[in-house]
């Protein structure tokens, strides 16, 4: 992913991310994507809630997501510190969520 541009405040900082390489570890698709080019790729492991994107890497990473939502605190330094507030607000609805998108898996 590459970042293409920043907004929101200091506490809840948006990046606006557009991805450069397309790599699958399933079928072996690797793909490199020129910037502003028009992209028709989604994230597989990618659901709502309440308008907006949950969206994961793989297994792994639902996994850490959920541990962290879980420990019920954010911790200064810590990886997940800048999750959206409405992460936060939300946790159990949240788990749930990404509970259902590693079934998908």
């Amino acid at each position: 992913m590459r970042s293409d541009k920043t907004k929101g405040t200091y506490r809840e900082v948006y990046v606006d991310y557009s991805p450069y390489r397309v790599n699958c570890p399933v079928c072996g698709l690797l793909k490199e994507i020129k910037n502003g080019a028009d992209f028709k790729y989604e994230f597989w492991f990618k659901t709502t809630f309440k308008d907006n994107s949950i969206w994961a890497y793989n297994i792994e990473h639902i996994d850490s997501l959920i541990e962290w939502l879980k420990k019920g605190k954010r911790v200064s330094g810590d990886y997940y510190e800048a999750l959206p507030k409405w992460m936060m607000t939300n946790r159990k609805q949240v788990i749930k969520k990404l509970e259902k998108l590693k079934e998908k898996g």
